[in-house]
């Protein structure tokens, strides 16, 4: 949407219903009606940005996007106490940007993952692999300051 000039919304997400229709073989430990490890049933992001004229050829423009990553699971194999699949803890993402575009060139200052969320794409491992029972777990970049220069051609 663009309600004003210069000023761009997104909002895009994703719905994924993704389960197993039998079991697998018991060395994957699958059950019937388990949910796909490390699917996010739902992945929601909203974009916002706004654009403006500055000098004679070129644009200034500040944007920001916020990402969520909901109700995901573990591998088959790890199971909580009554059986059901372990979760992994949804998380919440905020990146920032501002720059300025001249022609081909582009010049962006940016902070992802601004309150240095820590989010975890996968979780897993066997009792008795790490210390103290403990899992291994993917994670997403934490918060990063940087400055990209761009030449288009």
């Amino acid at each position: 949407a663009i309600p004003l000039q210069g000023l761009t919304l997104r909002l895009t997400g994703a719905y994924t219903d993704s389960y197993l229709t039998q079991d697998t073989d018991p060395l994957v430990g699958g059950l019937d009606g388990g949910q796909l490890p490390v699917v996010p049933k739902l992945c929601l992001n909203l974009d916002v940005d706004y654009e403006w004229p500055v000098f004679t050829s070129a644009s200034a423009y500040i944007g920001a996007s916020i990402r969520s990553v909901r109700d995901q699971v573990a591998d088959f194999a790890l199971r909580n106490a009554d059986g059901s699949q372990r979760e992994i803890p949804s998380y919440e993402v905020i990146d920032l940007r501002a720059g300025v575009l001249a022609g081909r060139w582009s010049l962006e200052l940016y902070v992802k993952n601004l309150d240095d969320e820590i989010g975890r794409t996968s979780l897993f491992g066997v009792p008795g692999t790490f210390p103290n029972d403990a899992l291994a777990s993917g994670m997403i970049r934490p918060r990063t300051i940087g400055l990209s220069a761009t030449f288009g051609f």
